[in-house]
């Protein structure tokens, strides 16, 4: 049989059965009615229960008049927060262009309004109290146990943004109409967020009830359950696709941040924050969403349609979806915050703290560094309660933040984050801490964009602090070429900082790592005390700062040197700079401080007698250039005797143990001891292991070292005076380890021994 055949077969066999199953459902029509026809116990759609609840009435209006009636009644599965009538009549007592009737509302209005109180899926309210964003708890699984998840997504959703922008060689910003050369219609990707608050909400998330009351002007009543200003009144009712329930109050559709920044209401009081949100856009083509639109598929003329992401900020201010990333469902648990300074409260602060004498000349000219310090300090990536501010909370900038309700003009509970409109600005702990000259003098630009580039001012900033910050000014550093900022393209904030390197005689790219390294040596952890002449101050880098209390002169581990990895000496002379830090002092020099580079090697093999007596001693390890007794990275005091001291004691007469003992108890191990008395007197372990050890346990002989001011004190075992070490330039020598093996810089190493020449032998 031919193919055609074959199918002409097939055709006539369907119609034959096709005709037959007409017929069959024909003769059984009465029958297929009577076994479709709704039992009397179910329940309707929602829509047909909603009109038989009286004190709904007002409700149901809105719906007729939104044509939802139809909708709810015909498809998807929803879940109604139903405001009553009395809800309604309070709320439209308050707007009184509505003259007491929902007829009056805007079609487009009162969609919101309707929309805003039915969220997607089917909740019964035991179920809206066990998720998270994994599914269902389980209590019986620690990672998702709790259920954290409490926002639901509505049926509300916000038409596209068209945002005004400033294409600038390929820069944008968002501007106002009247500034803009381009727009960009951005997508909204998400229907609204909503909060359903249940009586282990506040328990859950360390808050109490207060927190509720705080942004609702409501108590919360213990037991029920809220609708995010509204309270669950009575049972569930129960329809075919959903449930419905009455709550007290209407509901108005909560708007995110930006629309706040952008509404009659609020938008015209914080106009300096939201012109710092423009300057971070980045815009990116949605081609998925663009193909999409009816006139794209059409073939007709359609518009480019894009998605906006902040990646500079800790969250997206139009978005719905908020939390660690763009899949929704963290939205269910993650909420943001933000604190908005009214304009009156930002010019103060410009005024105040930016601008001025010896600061930046306008608020026009502040670097866009600063900007975004300042608008991050004001985000969170968690909601703000009154219990956090009483507590206090970190900021974005990791700021630690509290402060009184004084400081609050208004409150509003956000789809994606909860806004306090504020009389004050948070100043950022970059501006008030020993960083704050570096960040509001413009004289100290490059040191600035060094310290954004390393990422090391969260390591400068901290409060709990009693820093030395040594800064080094722009033209000191343009004059010796050790730093220097060349723009790649200012209009897009591209550029990098280099060094001449003297020794190598070559322009060098500096790394974040090693800017980081040469600021951190700049960075005391201790402001100089006055007591001793010189004090010997410890870096975050782990370097030492030597200060020079009878001349302010200061320096690294070695004398200054000119320039980047120069070779000739330089003095320098810290002068304190007139501005209060809250966490240490800020001193102006003239050249970077240099760190040490010797290692133990170094510093021994130039000993020569100390270094021949390790070696006969067994504690050299000649192939390495190693110290077998020694641990890398550990921190050790040297003792070490001259030649003639050595010779007088006759340490070369000791055989090899006798040898190893003595020349271990020139070594103090686990503290580094300058003579500047910052180590407070004692008894200090050796490596010399004591006669009292056993084969359990290994105890070291002690040293008794008397600390003070300039001098250091040796005692033997029987509390005898063995010798005095004044601070002099055969003192205090450092040594480092390199941390850093791959890399040639000097400021790898980091300081972990001190080294004292002496001119007596230390013995027990």
């Amino acid at each position: 049989m031919s193919s055609k055949q074959q199918t002409k077969t097939y055709k006539l066999v369907f119609l034959a059965g096709l005709l037959i199953l007409l017929f069959a459902n024909s003769c059984n029509d009465i029958y297929d009615q009577e076994k479709y026809q709704k039992p009397d116990w179910l329940a309707g759609k929602l829509y047909t229960q909603i009109s038989e609840l009286e004190n709904l009435s007002t409700f149901k209006r809105c719906i007729e008049l939104t044509g939802y009636d139809t909708i709810l009644d015909r498809t998807g599965s929803y879940t109604i927060f139903a405001p009553n009538n009395e809800a309604f009549n309070s709320w439209l007592s308050s707007k009184p262009e509505y003259n007491g009737s929902v007829e009056s509302i805007p079609v487009s209005t009162l969609l919101e309004i309707v929309k805003i109180h039915i969220i997607q899926d089917a909740w019964t309210l035991n179920q809206i109290q066990l998720l998270d964003v994994d599914g269902w708890i389980d209590v019986n699984d620690p990672k998702n146990n709790k259920p954290y998840a409490y926002k639901r997504q509505s049926i509300l959703r916000d038409p596209n943004t068209t945002f005004h922008v400033r294409n600038d060689q390929g820069d944008l910003t968002i501007v106002d109409s009247l500034h803009a050369n381009d727009t960009r219609i951005v997508y909204t990707r998400s229907r609204k967020y909503v909060p359903i608050f249940f009586p282990g909400f506040f328990g859950l998330h360390n808050l109490d009830e207060n927190d509720y009351a705080f942004y609702f002007n409501r108590p919360f009543e213990n037991g029920a359950v809220h609708y995010v200003n509204s309270k669950v009144i009575g049972n569930e009712v129960f329809a075919e696709n959903g449930f419905i329930y009455e709550v007290d109050q209407v509901v108005e559709p909560l708007q995110n941040v930006y629309q706040l920044f952008n509404d009659s209401e609020h938008g015209e009081n914080y106009q300096y924050m939201w012109n710092l949100f423009k300057l971070f856009p980045d815009f990116r083509v949605d081609l998925d969403e663009t193909n999409s639109q009816l006139e794209a598929r059409a073939g007709l003329d359609f518009d480019t349609l894009y998605t906006l992401n902040f990646p500079k900020l800790p969250y997206n201010i139009h978005e719905e979806i908020t939390g660690p990333n763009t899949n929704d469902k963290f939205t269910l648990r993650y909420h943001n915050g933000i604190l908005a300074p009214d304009d009156n409260a930002f010019q103060t602060f410009i005024d105040e703290v930016i601008t001025g004498p010896s600061r930046w000349q306008s608020w026009e000219t502040v670097p866009i560094e600063l900007k975004l310090i300042i608008l991050r300090n004001h985000m969170t990536s968690s909601p703000i309660y009154k219990t956090n501010l009483q507590n206090g909370f970190y900021s974005d900038e990791d700021d630690l933040i509290q402060f009184g309700d004084d400081l609050i003009a208004q409150k509003y509970f956000a789809s994606n984050a909860t806004f306090l409109g504020l009389n004050e600005v948070i100043v950022p702990r970059a501006f008030t801490s020993v960083s704050g000259p570096v960040y509001l003098y413009p004289g100290y630009s490059t040191l600035l964009y060094s310290m954004e580039m390393s990422k090391v001012l969260p390591a400068i900033k901290k409060s709990d602090a009693d820093y030395s910050y040594f800064i080094i000014d722009d033209a000191t550093v343009n004059n010796d070429s050790s730093l220097m900022l060349r723009w790649k393209n200012k209009i897009q904030n591209q550029y990098e900082l280099r060094a001449y390197d003297r020794t190598l005689e070559k322009m060098e790219k500096m790394t974040p790592k090693i800017l980081s390294k040469r600021i951190l040596n700049q960075v005391g952890i201790n402001t100089p005390k006055g007591i001793a002449n010189k004090e010997f101050i410890e870096n975050i880098a782990g370097n030492y700062i030597v200060f020079n209390n009878l001349t302010n002169e200061v320096r690294g581990g070695i004398e200054c040197k000119y320039g980047y990895n120069g070779d000739s000496t330089i003095t320098v002379i810290a002068e304190e700079l007139n501005q209060v830090a809250d966490n240490g002092i800020t001193y102006k020099v003239n050249s970077w401080l240099t760190p040490p580079n010797y290692n133990m090697y170094s510093a021994l093999s130039v000993r020569v007698h100390f270094h021949n007596l390790i070696k006969k001693a067994g504690l050299y390890n000649a192939k390495t250039f190693e110290f077998p007794f020694l641990m890398e990275g550990e921190n050790y005091t040297l003792f070490v005797p001259s030649e003639q001291a050595l010779l007088d004691y006759g340490a070369d007469t000791l055989d090899v143990d006798e040898l190893a003992d003595l020349l271990k108890y020139h070594f103090v191990r686990g503290v580094k001891i300058f003579t500047d008395g910052g180590i407070p007197s004692g008894d200090f372990s050796t490596l010399r292991v004591d006669e009292s050890s056993t084969n359990l346990f290994t105890k070291f002989t002690p040293m008794t070292i008397q600390t003070g001011p300039d001098q250091l004190e040796i005692f033997d075992q029987s509390g005898n005076l063995l010798g005095i070490i004044e601070e002099s330039d055969k003192t205090n020598k450092m040594i480092t380890t390199d941390t850093d093996d791959e890399s040639s810089s000097v400021f790898d190493n980091i300081t972990t021994s001190v080294l004292h020449e002496i001119d007596f032998v230390i013995h027990k």
